[in-house]
C-alpha cells in the first residue's frame, strides 16, 4: 500500500471509506458546479458561481468552499502535484471571477470543483481495482460496501496537521482574492464588480 492511500488494514472498510467518500465529494461537486440549469439555455450552473454574482466577497466565499476538496486531498494525502492542481484550478476560478460578466461567464465554464472531484477520484481509481480485486481473491465482494461500521475511525490521526493547513489553504486563497480586489482599486481599473 503506497502512503498516498487510505490507509486501514480490512479492505472492506477501505473500499466502503472511498465509496463514501467520494459519492459526498461528488455530491458537493454537483452541488456548487452543477445543480441548477438555465432554462433556454440548458448550461448547469451551481451555488459557487452563484455566489460569485456577490461582488467583492463572492469570488473569496466560493474559493473558501471549494478548497474544501484541497482539504479533502491533503487529508487522503494525494501527491502533492495532484494537490497544486487543484489548488490552481481555485484560484483561476477565483482571478477570472473578478472580471464582471466575462468573469462569472468563465467561472460557470471553468467549474474547479468538478475538475477537483475528478482529480480526487481519478486517484482512487486504481485502489478501488486492487481492493476488489483482493476482495474477489478472498470471496467478500458481495459485502465490501456494507462494512461502514469502523469507518468514523480511519484516518483520523493527522486530523489537526490536515486541519491546519486546510485554513492555510484558505486564509492564502482569501488574501489572494483581497490583493487582487485592492491593486485593481489602486490600478483605478474599473471592471471589478
Amino acid at each position: 500500500m503506497t502512503k498516498t492511500q487510505i490507509s486501514c488494514s480490512n479492505p472492506q472498510a477501505q473500499l466502503a471509506l472511498i465509496t463514501q467518500q467520494k459519492a459526498q465529494l461528488e455530491r458537493l461537486s454537483i452541488l456548487l458546479d452543477e445543480a441548477f440549469v438555465i432554462p433556454l439555455l440548458g448550461v448547469r450552473i451551481g451555488w459557487d458561481a452563484i455566489i460569485g454574482l456577490l461582488p467583492v466577497v463572492g469570488d473569496g466565499a466560493g474559493a473558501i468552499l471549494s478548497s474544501y476538496f484541497v482539504y479533502k486531498a491533503v487529508r487522503f494525502r494525494l501527491p502533492m502535484r495532484t494537490i497544486m492542481r487543484m489548488i490552481f484550478n481555485i484560484g483561476f476560478e477565483l482571478i477570472i471571477g473578478l472580471l464582471p460578466l466575462v468573469g462569472d461567464v468563465l467561472d460557470v465554464a471553468w467549474k474547479a470543483n468538478r475538475r477537483n472531484y475528478r482529480l480526487i477520484e481519478r486517484h482512487f481509481q486504481g485502489q478501488e481495482r486492487e481492493l476488489r480485486a483482493t476482495l474477489q481473491q478472498e470471496g467478500l465482494l458481495d459485502g465490501a460496501l456494507g462494512a461502514n461500521a469502523n469507518i468514523e475511525k480511519l484516518g483520523t490521526n493527522h486530523q489537526t496537521l490536515d486541519a491546519g493547513l486546510a485554513i492555510m489553504i484558505i486564509a492564502l486563497l482569501s488574501l489572494c482574492s483581497l490583493l487582487a480586489y485592492w491593486l485593481m482599486g489602486y490600478l483605478d481599473l474599473e471592471f471589478i464588480h
